[in-house]
């Protein structure tokens, strides 16, 4: 899913290829409300799909491809307006 709340550092800090760390520990995360389940980055998804993007500091996985569109100033200035940037 796609965040609307991509912090303008990530796009500064942006790589050439996408950050797939194997051996690092994530984070999890507690969601639901009634059943409570803890939830993180698994590694082997960088291996399904090669253009997932793990950001540390945000702990969060976005696609790479459109990270560098943004970046780049390649989507359109709509999406610009969504994303407050």
């Amino acid at each position: 899913m796609w965040s609307i709340f991509i912090m303008p550092m990530v796009l500064e800090e942006l790589t050439e290829t996408a950050n797939q760390p194997e051996s690092f520990s994530f984070p999890k995360k507690k969601f639901g409300k009634k059943t409570v389940v803890e939830r993180s980055c698994q590694p082997q998804w960088f291996k399904t799909w090669s253009w997932l993007h793990y950001n540390e500091a945000e702990d969060s996985v976005h696609c790479h491809l459109c990270l560098k569109a943004l970046k780049f100033k390649h989507l359109t200035l709509a999406l610009e307006v969504i994303l407050h940037l």
